[in-house]
């Protein structure tokens, strides 16, 4: 399951790139494979994500390791970041070290940031130092409307949402703040108020908020009318909110209605999504096929899995990744093993250009401009990829065309064999996936 976006994000955290090897990192975790997560957690550290940093030291917490912990927290915020510099500021906070926490909550909030201002201010209120909290809530006010008059409203609470809290709530929703009408809505359906939250959900969806047309969906789905839920998780969607689009992908995978299921899916998950989210999107699409085979229902698992080999991106895919060089971008062309016997030729035939010929064969591959390639001569080839970097060097070539890969492709047992091209060692690495 995940085997093509496993393949694309190992190729991008093979070019030494911090942001691509967390990515890596998190897909690996969601998965439950820790340990290999661990390993691209700490390589991506190393170069200075501040991302995978906060969550080594998060992970350290939870298994006790508070001096290690603390010394990612306190290198994450030497970044300069506002949320790195807060997490370490919470994490002296839990230790009882409070007069270092005020130290680092002071210097967020000294960048103007609004929820950094209100981090402090909760923090100077759990202190007991109600009036300064006071003062810089006024400040966040002055700074984000919005945000501002809810804080001021959360002087009132000891404890959660009380009386005072909702009732600030309801005037804002009263004069038309959708914001407030889906807060407030959210807030009666944990209090196991429906009918009212409802109210709230179906006022701020009609305005267009997303979350509302999102929360309101889930209610409907719990209540059993998913007709209508299809109808708001839809507009969520429509409106930008992804999550929205995969609960929508679940609901019509249940209802029978696979194909719209599947297109549903891979809306929520290609093109716009930001790169540093998509290993947060379990392939869904995947597990249903798994699921239908557990069930013995072969022949419908292999329809479905052919519906989304269908309706997924080409197999030839552009995938960009920062490399070391600012301006410097390395491009990965991700290819059926078919293209090796095509490159032989071209490199044979090209006698001393055959390096330079081969390169320009790959970028007319990229842009899509070139014939279609021959069959290869063994069919299983088509189950061997290959990941070839555009800037891909002699050497690197040179040892691609003189793999013999149909006979790994046969020695194999392996569903998928994947070939990458590691930068650092240069060599090829070869991943089996069964």
């Amino acid at each position: 399951m995940g085997t093509k976006e496993e393949a694309m994000l190992r190729a991008s955290a093979f070019t030494g790139d911090g942001t691509a090897m967390r990515d890596l990192a998190g897909f690996l975790e969601v998965r439950r494979r820790r340990d290999e997560a661990e390993l691209w957690y700490r390589r991506s550290a190393k170069t200075g994500d501040r991302f995978a940093m906060a969550t080594l030291a998060r992970s350290f917490v939870s298994r006790g390791w508070v001096g290690d912990a603390e010394f990612w927290y306190r290198r994450a915020a030497d970044t300069g970041d506002r949320y790195a510099i807060t997490d370490l500021a919470r994490f002296l906070t839990d230790q009882g070290r409070n007069d270092e926490a005020e130290t680092w909550y002071r210097q967020a909030a000294d960048t103007g940031d609004t929820y950094a201002i209100t981090d402090l201010a909760r923090f100077l209120t759990d202190q007991g130092r109600n009036d300064e909290a006071e003062t810089w809530y006024r400040q966040a006010a002055d700074e984000r409307d919005g945000l501002g008059k809810k804080v001021l409203a959360e002087l009132t609470v000891d404890q959660g949402w009380d009386d005072g809290v909702e009732a600030w709530y309801r005037r804002a929703a009263d004069k038309g703040d959708k914001h407030a009408m889906t807060t407030l809505g959210h807030a009666l359906s944990d209090q196991g108020r429906d009918t009212e939250a409802e109210t709230w959900y179906r006022l701020a969806a009609s305005k267009g908020d997303r979350r509302a047309a999102t929360y309101l969906a889930l209610f409907l789905t719990g209540q059993g009318h998913d007709d209508e839920a299809e109808t708001w998780f839809r507009r969520a969607a429509d409106l930008g909110d992804r999550f929205a689009a995969v609960y929508a992908a679940e609901l019509l995978h249940r209802e029978g209605k696979t194909a719209a299921a599947v297109d549903m899916y891979l809306r929520s998950t290609t093109g716009h999504v930001p790169r540093y989210e998509r290993h947060l999107y379990v392939n869904v699409p995947d597990e249903w096929v798994d699921d239908l085979r557990a069930q013995g229902k072969a022949e419908e698992a292999d329809a479905l899995e052919a519906e989304i080999e269908r309706r997924r991106q080409p197999p030839l895919v552009l995938e960009e990744v920062a490399t070391a060089g600012i301006e410097s971008v390395a491009a990965t062309v991700v290819i059926t093993a078919a293209a090796v016997p095509f490159l032989q030729t071209i490199m044979t035939k090209a006698g001393e250009d055959g390096y330079t010929t081969a390169r320009s064969a790959l970028q007319r591959l990229i842009r899509r401009q070139q014939e279609p390639l021959p069959p290869a001569p063994d069919a299983a080839m088509s189950s061997v990829i290959l990941h070839v970097p555009m800037d891909v060097s002699d050497e690197a070539l040179r040892r691609l065309t003189s793999m013999d890969l149909a006979a790994l492709r046969r020695a194999s047992d392996a569903r998928v064999i994947e070939v990458f091209w590691d930068r650092a060692r240069q060599e090829w690495n070869i991943v089996t996936r069964r």
